[in-house]
């Protein structure tokens, strides 16, 4: 058989890819308008055939939050029920390198805030479903920022990923901060650790003081491994679409772990899980405690992936935290000060 040349290659290259963008431009629209899923609007083995095909759809599908799968069926009527408690909410446009994003600002009760904590949603969500936790902090005098992350709530646009949201975290700290500490609930916990890593991609680190991560996610490849089996890819096709996000993370996506990211920003943080959670299992929660020294685990019951950002043992247990991070904050700041004062005391030079 003979082998093709360079030229040929290359056309085929550009037949494929302008297929990929027209196929992937169409059967968006089909999704958005009809929710089809998109193993359902034509056969794998379609798909299969052509592994860098299929690895470009399976990108753009998981980039895309409005297709996910776990968006619920009720999940516009959800949001109109939500949206009602974002009414004490400044919202505040912030350009960043994925586009304008819309934080909510939220001032404490009662005048002076302790200090500002950033709130930040997960995937297919909203900052109006973080709203118990936010009130719950502004009423204990913390200010409250949770943005809407990129193409989610009120920010626009269609596409993202988990770096762009990284980027957007620590624009929107950098611009309404500063922010001494960071919540995350699920991809959003990952976001708000290499925001404040600042291991690459991330240009620099955000310096958060310690985290409240919920239900987060330890190994990154369970979720694409998870999409991966839902779109029922082959081992080719899944292998090409990891390596789409491998190349925009600047990392293998085998060391893309919760843990990893809690040891690159090296500050405290309260993992909240629920047992029963059937999106990110609790033994994430488990692996990534069991291997950070600075990481304390409250363990839940019966509260799933979402149902805990309402629960009011869940939302204490994050105000205790922050409560007990800022004491331990003030006595450090008690015990240089008095060690200065000794130092400078009568007889020693200033």
């Amino acid at each position: 058989m003979r082998a093709s040349s360079p030229d040929e290659i290359k056309q085929n290259n550009h037949i494929e890819t302008a297929v990929s963008h027209l196929i992937a431009g169409s059967l968006h629209r089909a999704m958005r308008t009809a929710s089809l899923h998109l193993s359902c609007a034509l056969p794998p083995a379609f798909f299969n055939a052509m592994p860098r095909l299929a690895g470009g759809l399976a990108f753009r599908t998981f980039c895309t939050p409005s297709l996910s799968r776990q968006r619920s069926d009720d999940h516009d009527a959800l949001v109109a029920r939500a949206r009602f408690h974002l009414r004490l909410a400044r919202p505040v446009p912030v350009p960043t390198r994925s586009g304008v994003v819309i934080a909510h600002v939220l001032e404490p009760e009662g005048g002076t805030a302790r200090a500002s904590v950033l709130v930040v949603h997960g995937w297919t969500s909203e900052a109006s479903f973080m709203m118990a936790i936010a009130e719950y902090l502004r009423r204990r005098r913390y200010r409250v920022v949770a943005p809407d992350l990129p193409a989610h709530g009120l920010s626009p646009g269609v596409r993202t990923s988990l770096i762009d949201c990284a980027h957007a975290v620590r624009e929107v700290a950098e611009a309404l901060g500063p922010m001494s500490f960071a919540v995350g609930h699920s991809i959003g916990a990952l976001a708000v650790l290499l925001a404040g890593g600042g291991a690459r991609p991330m240009p620099r680190a955000y310096p958060f003081r310690a985290f409240a991560l919920i239900a987060s996610p330890n190994r990154f490849q369970n979720v694409t491994r998870r999409f991966g089996a839902e779109q029922r890819l082959s081992h080719a096709s899944q292998l090409d679409f990891e390596r789409r996000l491998e190349r925009i993370a600047e990392r293998r996506i085998e060391a893309f772990t919760g843990v990893d990211l809690l040891h690159e920003a090296g500050q405290p943080a309260l993992l909240l899980h629920s047992r029963d959670d059937a999106e990110v299992a609790f033994a994430d929660a488990e692996a990534i405690a069991a291997a950070c020294a600075n990481a304390t685990l409250e363990v839940y019951e019966d509260l799933g992936h979402r149902k805990i950002l309402y629960a009011s043992q869940a939302v204490r247990a994050i105000g205790a935290f922050i409560d007990r991070q800022m004491a331990d904050g003030n006595e450090s700041k008690s015990s240089t000060t008095e060690a200065e004062i000794k130092s400078n005391g009568p007889g020693s030079q200033p």
